[in-house]
């Protein structure tokens, strides 16, 4: 069966998807029509037009269902696959989906396989084998204790991977201390990591998708969209067809937005002591739980003790930055004014003032940055205690 045909069998239930627009808007609709220039969709804004430049997501569905077990597979652009099982025949990678269809996809497209994608200590040590440097592809196999059948060790070997057998029993293995090629029995395989370089061919990221079923796309071209589905080109030139059903999100934000709590901040920075109450933390409140300001949560965002000083190069490429700014609802405050002064370029762009009394008044910032080669955040109060005393920046973005 086709790769791009395979993706029409994923039918699960959805509501109306909700497009994201960079003005901080939010429409729930029907898709139109869309490709790499624009989204046509209906809301109660009516029948409208928005160009890409515009639109930040499309969020279809609600929640993602990891199977139980699953192999898993990135693609040379990213792209992560999850399967039921795998075999290697020939000069491709035969990928068997939860929907009882093989995916025939080209090994040259294929960076890295792993048998038990689900088993978290396998995919620290993966990530481990991935990220050491190398000068050739790794083969990992699994070995049984002869002494105790229920214990197993993982052998990873350089080598140079070659092509499956066509019945999908062995593969080709080179060890980088032999010349011959050696056939290796798939059913031992723990896992494959290529070693690939540059490759010309790969397109331009413009979003990435994400599916119900945990899997990660990288999509270089939008052929046709509709209120069933989309038709994608994969950065690494794969063509596939997405049911809306199947869809949980369209991102379309890189290049156009960035996150402050998941941007580097610059040396020098002042972020606390590495203690549970006296340090920055990304994307959680200062005890280390979920942030919500004035019983709203956000998902990111940064929980700055004072004194706190972070400063971020913008290199003048952001027009705006937006966020909400308060005390988190769950968290202690002691007595005492907490202050947040926003600068850019030595220039103060904000200042608020948050204690007690006004903690369930969130303020909303939206602040022009325009030309802005640094931006500096600092956080200080009237005690010099930094025990809390705190500010929360909730979802800080700075936007295109």
């Amino acid at each position: 069966m086709e790769f791009c045909t395979l993706f029409l069998m994923m039918l699960l239930s959805q509501s109306q998807p909700t497009l994201r627009l960079m003005d901080g808007s939010a429409l729930l609709g029907t898709i139109v029509s869309g490709d790499n220039s624009k989204w046509v969709f209906q809301s109660a804004a009516g029948l409208k037009s928005y160009p890409m430049e515009q639109v930040l997501s499309m969020d279809c569905a609600s929640k993602i269902q990891l199977p139980g077990t699953y192999c898993e597979a990135l693609l040379v652009d990213g792209t992560k696959i999850l399967g039921k099982s795998f075999l290697v025949k020939g000069p491709n990678l035969e990928w068997l989906t939860f929907e009882n269809g093989p995916w025939s996809i080209p090994l040259a497209k294929v960076s890295s396989v792993l048998r038990p994608g689900q088993d978290a200590p396998a995919q620290a040590d993966w990530k481990s084998r991935m990220g050491r440097p190398r000068k050739r592809d790794v083969l990992a196999i699994v070995r049984k204790d002869k002494d105790n059948l229920e214990k197993t060790t993982i052998n990873g070997l350089e080598g140079t991977l070659g092509s499956g057998s066509l019945d999908g029993v062995s593969i080709g293995f080179t060890p980088a201390s032999g010349k011959t090629e050696l056939p290796v029995p798939q059913a031992n395989l723990h896992g494959m990591l290529w070693l690939r370089g540059p490759d010309p061919t790969l397109l331009a990221p413009l979003c990435r998708v994400e599916d119900t079923g945990g899997q990660i796309f990288e999509i270089g071209k939008i052929r046709s969209a509709s209120s069933k589905g989309v038709s994608l080109t994969l950065v690494c030139g794969i063509e596939v067809a997405l049911p809306l059903e199947r869809i949980l999100k369209l991102d379309f934000s890189r290049g156009k937005l960035a996150w402050l709590s998941d941007l580097d901040w610059l040396e020098g920075a002042v972020i606390g002591f590495d203690d549970r109450l006296d340090r920055v933390r990304r994307n959680t409140n200062p005890d280390g739980g979920g942030i919500k300001l004035g019983g709203v949560p956000y998902q990111r965002g940064l929980a700055m003790p004072s004194p706190t000083s972070l400063s971020y190069s913008l290199a003048g490429e952001y027009r705006e930055l937006q966020a909400m700014v308060g005390l988190d609802d769950a968290t202690g405050i002691a007595e005492g004014v907490v202050r947040l002064r926003i600068e850019g370029d030595g220039k103060v762009l904000a200042k608020v003032e948050i204690s007690r009394s006004n903690r369930s008044n969130p303020e909303k910032l939206a602040i022009n940055l325009k030309d802005v080669q640094v931006l500096k955040i600092l956080v200080e109060s009237s005690d010099l205690s930094p025990f809390g005393r705190h500010i929360i920046l909730a979802n800080p973005k700075v936007s295109r």
